[in-house]
């Protein structure tokens, strides 16, 4: 053991803390300078040319249809589906928001999926009503399903928001409520980062 001392003092801190097993090894980022590439863990300061650099992971990622696009929390997982002729669909999951996010061909209206919303979570299980979303400063108009089953709440917005030519587009968002029946933070925080980063093209 003695002889491992003096070469304990000559490693960097940083290096130590990353080998600790109790602890979460950090993200780690590529960089590339002038044709040089290295790697630097999240956080971490390194030197360009005499100015000292941090490298951080952003808090969102930005969903861009083409038609529109907006930030949404990092953790969000993604998926796209374009199976279905004339219709395009995006699903972001979090740990109790789901955004879907539909641009269809022609004038569709938010009627018709809500109805296929009420068949899919049960007629008796759901109470819908009038809703409204602010995004980008402006408030959408949509319809709301409150929905009860299996011992858990969930909400579920649905809002057109602005097309472009012959095509629809539609926000959904799907949160699973506290206890209490209030929105989750998450959803609080959701809809926020949204409302603030909406923007179209």
């Amino acid at each position: 053991m003695r002889c491992l001392a003096p070469l304990l003092l000559l490693l960097p801190l940083p290096l130590l803390a990353q080998n600790d097993p109790t602890v979460e090894p950090p993200t780690m980022l590529e960089v590339t300078v002038g044709g040089s590439t290295r790697k630097v863990a999240e956080g971490e300061s390194f030197d360009v040319n005499g100015t000292p650099v941090v490298a951080r992971l952003g808090a969102t990622r930005t969903l861009n249809t083409g038609g529109f696009s907006f930030e949404y929390p990092r953790h969000f997982a993604f998926e796209f589906d374009g199976a279905n002729a004339g219709m395009q669909h995006w699903t972001l999951d979090g740990n109790n928001v789901v955004v879907m996010v539909f641009e269809v061909d022609g004038q569709g209206e938010v009627k018709d999926f809500e109805e296929g919303m009420i068949e899919q979570f049960g007629r008796k299980n759901c109470r819908p009503s009038n809703t409204s979303l602010k995004l980008g400063g402006k408030a959408y108009t949509g319809r709301r399903l409150d929905i009860e089953m299996a011992g858990a709440k969930l909400s579920l917005d649905m809002v057109k928001l602005e097309g472009s030519g012959d095509r629809s587009r539609f926000l959904f968002v799907q949160d699973t409520k506290n206890d209490d029946g209030t929105p989750s933070a998450e959803r609080t925080e959701t809809v926020r980062v949204i409302d603030r980063s909406i923007a179209y093209h």
